[in-house]
């Protein structure tokens, strides 16, 4: 690919992602914002239900527009917009039930990492290979460990949601980088040095100096 095509490959990759990038800006900017600002549970529910509703209007603005195949990481197919559309919906729905859920000073977080788990199940929709795939479900899973926390402020939920997070993220932070490394090896120089699979020609023609 020339840097031309990647160039545009990027442009309408970007374009696609506007919802995603609606309601995870949003998202950082309330966990940011809820640093320095106390506002009512309601106020920080009602940014969160316009940024789902912005999203929803650019979803439909960008339904049409339409990506490589090959070269882009999302994908704006049938089940990318309808898979989003759902997830929209849905994440209104949720927001509407959980408004008056978190106490006042923690609903800058709460609906914060809410937004960032429905730009996460929505890159999940669009995802198009396997790196941006893992993105979307990571998106999705760390939120959700602060939610736990969020909801019930205590030392025996603090440590719960701290012992969930240790055990279910660093098990699969190594099966991912274990993932990385298999493929890279093939175009590596480890490769040359590693055994060959069983029944490949580089196995037959390289048995003794493998044999014990």
């Amino acid at each position: 690919m020339n840097p031309q095509s990647a160039y545009e490959a990027v442009q309408q990759t970007l374009r696609i992602l506007i919802p995603e990038l609606i309601v995870l800006a949003a998202g950082v900017a309330m966990m940011t914002a809820a640093a320095f600002f106390r506002w009512p549970r309601r106020t920080w529910c009602a940014i969160g239900a316009g940024a789902l509703t912005a999203a929803l209007l650019a979803l439909l603005v960008v339904s049409r527009l339409q990506t490589d195949m090959y070269a882009s990481v999302a994908l704006n197919d049938s089940l990318g917009f309808y898979g989003r559309l759902v997830v929209l919906l849905s994440g209104l729905i949720l927001l509407a039930l959980a408004h008056d859920e978190p106490a006042d000073d923690t609903a800058g977080e709460f609906f914060g990492a809410f937004l960032m788990i429905n730009a996460g199940a929505m890159l999940v929709t669009t995802a198009n290979e396997l790196v941006f795939l893992f993105v979307g479900l990571e998106l999705v899973s760390i939120p959700t460990y602060m939610l736990l926390y969020l909801t019930r402020r205590t030392s025996t939920t603090q440590e719960t949601a701290t012992k969930y997070f240790t055990s279910a993220s660093s098990p699969r932070d190594c099966c991912s980088t274990g993932w990385h490394s298999c493929m890279a090896w093939p175009g590596s120089a480890i490769s040359r040095r590693w055994p060959p699979c069983p029944g490949s020609c580089r196995s037959r023609t390289r048995r003794l100096a493998w044999s014990p």
